[in-house]
């Protein structure tokens, strides 16, 4: 236990460690699903790999609402207006609101959708693993708060890469998807329980709590949530366009050229997450050209991300997912630079909500979020059908190029307006 504490502690450098294992943890997160998608449709069968295609992406759909957009927020306190108890508190509210969302959910495709048994048994357990992580948020939320997002960095880095490990060998061996996942949910849970534990030091032994302070967390998180879970489903908008009018191979083709946009979302994680209790402090103290200083370098930082993105996926990213998944892409290079632009757009936006969250100015977002969803709904289908993919693809980019604009106008305005205002509620 002493080794394994030293381990999640010892660091010599706290914030080349954080960064180091912020990086691998975000990205063992957003490759786990296409990991364990590609094993189990190449050596399983299909049926397995469209329950875990279905049952991970509504898992991950549902893990919006149990986290809640709090995370941000809650290391952006740097005046303490809520104490960890409270964050504790409005976590379990989120949670049960999570458990309720997923078992509707379940309830609809089990009585309308004919799911099997198995199948819902299947989505149960991968539905599991998010909720530990929701759980697990908040923790990791009071660490880097407090300086060490190493640890929590470390322990969701561990959980990942054995949860991904544990459910590849599982089934290579069981070829049975619900017992991999259900032994895999369990080490994953041994895990969670050992890790935190075992740096329990580095949390207050009396949690103190008004009940009433914890709801107006998700009070003032609201805008946050509505529009992380918005932007999940602008991210997908294309896709459900396409996969609503073109034929099977055509969808599959626009799938994968999709597929590279994550990365540069990707980036963004790495880019923004460690500094997010700097920028806090930087705002508390009122110091606006520091600030504005940090954004316009973070945002240029995903700008030169994303021209090499689309020169790298344009002299090898597509022939190299030609060759993964024996398709022809060749019509698909033109698009695939939209969509690319689209991701940088999406990228800056996510930045963004993170400007806003720090100096509590969230509402607006719900609003430009709201916005593109309806321009998105109203749109799509018909520029598919009237103009193509590649339409499609050019009032992707557009709309959120849009988006990205307008939140950056209403956060400098904001930050120039309420300069030497300290953290506080939301007006």
């Amino acid at each position: 236990m002493k080794k394994l504490y030293h381990f999640l502690v010892d660091s010599k450098n706290i914030s080349r460690s954080s960064f180091v294992w912020n990086m691998l943890a975000y990205t063992g997160n957003s490759f786990q699903s296409m990991i364990i998608l590609l094993v189990i449709s190449q050596m399983g069968n299909m049926q397995d790999a469209a329950i875990f295609s279905i049952g991970f992406a509504a898992a991950s759909m549902f893990l919006v609402v149990g986290k809640y957009a709090v995370r941000n927020f809650q290391v952006s306190d740097v005046n303490d207006q809520y104490t960890y108890g409270e964050y504790v508190y409005a976590r379990k509210l989120s949670i049960l609101l999570m458990f309720l969302a997923s078992a509707l959910y379940l309830g609809y495709c089990w009585c309308f959708k004919a799911y099997s048994i198995y199948k819902v048994v299947c989505v149960v357990l991968l539905l599991g693993v998010r909720f530990l992580e929701s759980a697990e948020d908040v923790f990791h939320g009071h660490l880097q708060k407090n300086g060490r997002l190493d640890i929590a960095s470390k322990i969701w880095g561990i959980r990942t890469y054995s949860y991904i490990v544990s459910v590849i060998v599982l089934y290579l061996f069981t070829d049975n998807l619900a017992i991999s996942a259900t032994i895999s949910l369990v080490i994953s849970a041994g895990l969670l329980l050992l890790l935190n534990h075992s740096v329990l030091n580095f949390f207050p032994k009396v949690m103190q709590c008004e009940k009433k302070k914890g709801l107006q967390i998700l009070k003032n998180c609201f805008p946050l949530a509505l529009s992380t879970f918005l932007l999940t489903y602008i991210a997908n908008s294309p896709k459900y366009a396409v996969d609503s009018i073109f034929s099977d191979e055509a969808q599959a083709a626009f799938n994968i050229i999709c597929m590279p946009v994550f990365v540069i979302s990707l980036l963004g994680n790495y880019i923004y997450n460690p500094l997010v209790k700097k920028m806090a402090g930087i705002w508390s103290e009122g110091s606006v050209r520091e600030l504005k200083k940090m954004i316009y370098k973070q945002i240029l930082l995903i700008l030169a991300f994303l021209v090499v993105v689309i020169i790298g996926g344009e002299l090898i990213g597509i022939r190299i997912l030609e060759i993964l998944y024996h398709i022809s892409l060749s019509e698909y290079h033109v698009p695939f630079v939209y969509l690319m632009t689209a991701g940088g757009a999406m990228t800056i936006f996510n930045l963004l909500i993170v400007v806003a969250t720090i100096i509590r100015k969230q509402r607006m977002l719900q609003y430009i979020s709201l916005a593109a969803s309806i321009l998105f709904l109203a749109g799509n289908k018909w520029i598919l059908l009237n103009i193509g993919i590649l339409g499609l693809c050019q009032y992707y980019a557009g709309v959120l190029i849009l988006m990205a604009i307008m939140t950056l106008v209403l956060c400098f305005r904001e930050i120039n307006r309420k300069a030497k205002k300290p953290v506080g509620e939301v007006e």
